[in-house]
């Protein structure tokens, strides 16, 4: 990997592309350092500082994502963070989204959009023709999503499956691509996904939902609104955060992990320019071998947000333990790997120790 920097002037984009990554100027001119991963290429203006994990953890992200899709990682994925400048000249319209992807090149006012990173990595293998399974598969790997409560109905989302992309509601794609995931892995949906595309109507894509899947769209709508089951084996959409170095317990009864918040560590992920401090994330994950009552104990010498979930289990269970105060929490663990991520703000370094006891 090797981090390379230019004298060059802040870049102009093109405001038009002919193709995908083509055009009479290249695009990474002004572009102040860049940095060649193992999965990817991360450019960024010069005005913008990545904390010292970002590039390495957008580019870990790209084989993530691949594997729990069962794709392999393709290969000329860029990603562009971009100062408000910059962004405003880019082949993105500031006023509709903070973010886009043209073709292999995602880029962002982000320096994690990770949602972006999903369409160009999925664009790569041909999966990105309807927009509603597009935006969704994005949605449901960009992070967690918020599950309603058990019995609350979700919005169907067949009316929305014909809508052109800026109409996706993101929430009930996510959804749906999420529940069919838990429900069958990602097989089918990848088959769904590359024999759709924009303009076909509902009949079209519940015919291809029927090749894809051997199952009736409207039976699968039906059980995704009301039954809220996963099936007796589900298959766990599991979010980046799961892939994070696991920590051993340190001793039998307790397990305890402290960590710095500072920018320029390279387990924490985020960054700054002059004038905005982007939130700074650091994650590791936890296994729990016995079930039973545990105590969140969280102290901090500065502002945190602190989020244990499970890697495992339905998504509406409800097993996220969110704590933004120093203090405890009473829980119940079932058995299984956790994610715990540590979030703050890039411009501040707080030392934030927790323990599970």
């Amino acid at each position: 990997m090797v981090v390379r920097s230019s004298a060059t002037a802040r870049r102009l984009f093109l405001s038009a592309l002919l193709a995908p990554g083509l055009g009479c100027d290249d695009w990474r001119d002004g572009l102040d350092a860049w940095y060649d991963g193992e999965n990817l290429t991360y450019y960024n203006s010069p005005s913008l500082v990545a904390c010292g994990g970002t590039r390495a953890h957008v580019d870990g992200f790209v084989p993530f994502v691949t594997g729990e899709l069962g794709l392999s990682p393709p290969a000329g994925i860029a990603y562009v963070w971009l100062d408000t400048d910059d962004f405003a000249d880019s082949t993105c319209d500031p006023e509709i989204a903070s973010g886009c992807a043209h073709g292999r090149r995602a880029q962002s006012t982000s320096p994690t959009h990770l949602h972006e990173l999903v369409h160009a990595v999925t664009w790569a293998h041909g999966m990105n023709r309807l927009p509603f399974l597009t935006e969704g598969i994005a949605v449901a790997y960009e992070g967690p999503l918020g599950w309603p409560p058990v019995g609350e109905e979700l919005s169907d989302p067949r009316p929305v499956m014909t809508v052109p992309g800026s109409e996706v509601p993101y929430g009930t794609a996510g959804a749906f691509v999420q529940f069919l995931l838990w429900r069958h892995g990602p097989a089918p949906l990848v088959d769904w996904a590359q024999q759709t595309a924009a303009g076909d109507d509902l009949a079209r894509i519940a015919a291809l939902f029927a090749d894809a899947y051997g199952l009736d769209l409207d039976d699968e709508v039906e059980a995704f609104r009301s039954t809220w089951s996963c099936g007796d084996d589900p298959l766990p959409v599991r979010p980046y955060a799961c892939a994070a170095p696991t920590i051993p317990w340190t001793t039998p009864e307790t397990w305890t992990h402290t960590q710095s918040m500072d920018c320029s560590r390279d387990d924490v992920v985020g960054g700054f320019s002059p004038l905005y401090a982007w939130p700074s994330a650091s994650a590791v994950t936890l296994d729990v071998d016995h079930p039973g009552p545990y105590t969140l104990v969280v102290e901090s010498d500065g502002d945190f947000t602190v989020r244990l979930a499970p890697c495992f289990g339905c998504p509406w269970d409800g097993q996220q333990v969110v704590l933004r105060e120093r203090g405890a929490e009473s829980l119940e663990l079932a058995p299984g790997r956790y994610y715990l991520q540590i979030q703050a703000n890039s411009d501040e370094a707080p030392e934030v120790t927790v323990s599970l006891q």
